[in-house]
């Protein structure tokens, strides 16, 4: 059945960590083919494959946050007009982008932002997030360029559980995860494990948000504890 253009809401993706937007898209096209009219923004942000950004910048939630909303300005209606800012949409965010989209929606003021739907997102660092992080950075500035599987294959150990490595083999999975391409370099993920260290704190600030949340968490997470979810609730 078809769906009236005016009844859509479209998407913004601020998709997690170490990801590419081209994954994202793959994800999401079948949706978007669904129901024409409807518009999905997807962006690679600061850090991640083909992105370039100031050496000293933290790569934190704020500043990201900024950069989505200096991108939502250019694509707008007052701008490219490539994406309509002027219709409902919701933010959709996945592990850090989910904090980058908290932010956002508690510091920008949109009247077309309707809601947020998240997926293993955080709205602070805990010890264990802390401890991952720092043990990556480390990974992550002994891999040498040549050996650009390094960074991904310790990554991993954050991402499937065991029960999906029950169904599907380690090697299998890691076909699967690397089957899009994706150039980020080792100093892009350690620039984004930085920033994400100093992610302003949002737990202050969800009270204060006036919009629904559409919360999912992992009960087995092995990088976003299930005591994430408490926040958003």
């Amino acid at each position: 059945a078809s769906v009236a253009e005016n009844t859509l809401f479209s998407l913004v993706v601020c998709h997690d960590y170490f990801d590419t937007l081209e994954r994202m898209k793959i994800v999401l096209s079948p949706i978007a083919a669904r129901y024409p009219g409807l518009q999905i923004l997807f962006w690679n942000y600061p850090g991640q494959a083909f992105t370039e950004w100031r050496e000293e910048q933290l790569l934190n939630n704020d500043y990201l946050a900024g950069c989505l909303h200096e991108l939502l300005t250019h694509v707008g209606r007052d701008g490219t007009g490539q994406f309509d800012d002027t219709r409902p949409f919701y933010l959709m965010g996945y592990g850090n982008g989910a904090s980058v989209a908290g932010f956002f929606a508690a510091h920008y003021t949109m009247a077309s932002l309707r809601g947020l739907m998240l997926f293993n997102g955080f709205a602070f660092v805990d010890p264990h997030l802390a401890g991952a992080l720092h043990d990556s950075m480390n990974v992550f500035s002994c891999a040498p360029p040549s050996r650009p599987d390094l960074p991904v294959y310790f990554w991993s150990r954050f991402l499937f559980s065991k029960e999906y490595l029950t169904k599907v083999s380690t090697p299998l999975a890691l076909n699967l995860y690397t089957a899009v391409h994706n150039p980020i370099t080792a100093h892009g993920r350690i620039q984004l494990c930085l920033g994400a260290l100093s992610n302003a704190d949002l737990r202050p600030l969800l009270p204060k948000l006036g919009l629904p949340v559409i919360a999912v968490h992992a009960t087995h997470g092995a990088l976003v504890k299930p005591i994430h979810a408490q926040p958003w609730v």
